[in-house]
């Protein structure tokens, strides 16, 4: 015997038939039933709202309405539990309709045997749940396409580009596009800079929070947390958990979900989403999250080693001054902004006095020392906007934009100076200006080279410059 006690819902406006059916229940000796009798359609619609039934039997007249109102009335409610509808007469027409509407039998009065009866509820009961794990696993075949089509589109997304901001902005499009997250919520982006953390892309974040969160620690807050563990954090409300110790009051109730952003265990930064209140996440989308990122951090850790590939191709590794690859680019953008817009350049270009003797004396890595202070002070005695490049050997190029050649040689004789506090070596400087006898990018530079030479031939330890027309200024 089937020690399951299968619990039916019957709803039946007549008396005689409920006991009909009762006894032929009774009369089914390997299976225990629970009958439930409801013999009107008001009742029965409150009871099947409780959904706690193994299968339900709705007689085809209820009055003024039938079993398949009530058929629909399951349907509409989601409720899945299956049905089969009783008739007097066998009548084709209702038979379609019951099926189409999705009962499991449809069963004639007068023709049941309890053999019948029990089939009946066994194949309902078992139809039921085999469409219930076909379903979820459409479901589930559904879930996991969308997943991989979210990763696919930030895969594209984050290799559309090296470039780092470019990256960044891409993910931010493919969370908005994919409806990770609507528009009417909020997300940011921290990378780890150090034991901080630095926020370098959100969307629907007021400037105000960006202040509070500057110079976040790794371990502060949510997000903090989430950097120190790289443990994927999933809240409702986040205003309960007392490890939110920046909360943004104005956003009011809300859920997190806050994404380490990981190459292998190192955690390269983090993704908070911001949800509405009441807005729930299933633990469902957690392999998701945790997929994204991966992807996305292994996407910054290429960025910045690109980043530091190309900052090495860029840069004199001795001193940490640009070199002349740069140079030559930075001269030549000078030079066509000079010509286009009329707006002055000037150069300074210098050397170390006798520095081969410098280098016999005191041994290649003092010298290699005093390059590297020299590019060092260079640095500190210019402004912002200008250029300071290593040329080669001991000698430099500083590009001065909006400088005329007059101011240029006030800041090449103050180099000149301090320098030679600093370091008690001298230097030759040469100090050339956009003018009106330069036609290439190479001339000025030339000239800046003339006037160094003249500066050496003249005693050293000087500033000289080259005049062209218009240089003069």
């Amino acid at each position: 015997m089937d020690e399951r006690i299968i619990k039916v819902m019957l709803v039946e406006d007549d008396e005689d038939d409920y006991i009909i059916t009762r006894d032929l229940l009774e009369e089914i000796k390997h299976v225990r039933y629970d009958l439930h009798w409801f013999n009107n359609y008001d009742d029965a619609m409150e009871e099947i709202e409780k959904g706690i039934y193994d299968v339900y039997i709705f007689d085809y007249r209820l009055g003024d309405r039938t079993g398949l109102d009530l058929l629909r009335y399951v349907n509409e409610k989601g409720i899945e539990t299956p049905v089969i509808i009783l008739t007097g007469q066998d009548d084709y027409e209702t038979d379609v309709e019951a099926m189409r509407w999705g009962a499991s039998d449809y069963l004639v009065k007068g023709r049941i045997e309890p053999p019948l009866l029990e089939r009946s509820i066994r194949y309902a009961i078992e139809r039921k749940k085999a469409e219930l794990k076909i379903k979820r696993q459409k479901d589930e075949i559904a879930r996991t396409n969308q997943e991989l089509s979210t990763l696919y589109s930030i895969i594209t997304a984050v290799s559309s580009s090296i470039d780092m901001d470019s990256q960044l902005d891409n993910i931010i499009k493919v969370f908005l596009d994919e409806g990770i997250i609507d528009r009417e919520d909020r997300c940011g982006l921290f990378l780890v800079d150090g034991d901080r953390l630095k926020l370098v892309k959100y969307y629907n974040i007021p400037e105000t929070f960006v202040n509070m969160h500057e110079g976040l620690r790794v371990g502060d807050c949510l997000c903090g947390y989430v950097a120190r563990t790289g443990e994927l954090l999933i809240i409702n409300d986040a205003d309960k958990d007392e490890r939110h110790k920046l909360a943004y009051r104005e956003f009011g109730s809300h859920g997190h979900v806050i994404i380490p952003l990981k190459r292998g265990e190192e955690v390269k930064g983090v993704m908070f989403l911001y949800y509405k209140e009441g807005v729930q996440i299933k633990e469902s989308k957690k392999n998701l999250f945790l997929n994204l990122g991966r992807q996305i951090g292994i996407a910054i850790d290429n960025a910045e080693l690109y980043e530091k590939t190309k900052e090495l191709s860029i840069t004199d590794p001795l001193t940490g001054l640009a070199n002349r690859r740069l140079m030559n680019s930075e001269l030549k953008r000078c030079f066509q902004r000079a010509r286009r817009y009329g707006r002055p350049f000037s150069l300074i270009m210098f050397d170390i006095d006798d520095f081969k003797l410098y280098n016999d004396t005191f041994g290649h890595q003092a010298g290699d020392r005093l390059l590297s202070q020299i590019g060092s002070i260079a640095l500190k005695e210019l402004r912002s906007t200008d250029l300071a490049f290593r040329y080669g050997g001991e000698e430099f190029l500083i590009i001065l934009p909006e400088t005329k050649i007059k101011d240029a040689l006030v800041v090449a004789e103050r180099l000149r100076r301090t320098i030679k506090t600093m370091t008690r070596v001298t230097i030759s400087l040469g100090v050339s200006s956009y003018n009106d006898d330069v036609s290439e990018p190479e001339q000025i530079l030339n000239q800046a080279d003339s006037a160094l030479y003249l500066a050496k031939r003249s005693g050293k330890d000087r500033v000289e410059m080259f005049c062209g027309k218009g240089a003069e200024d």
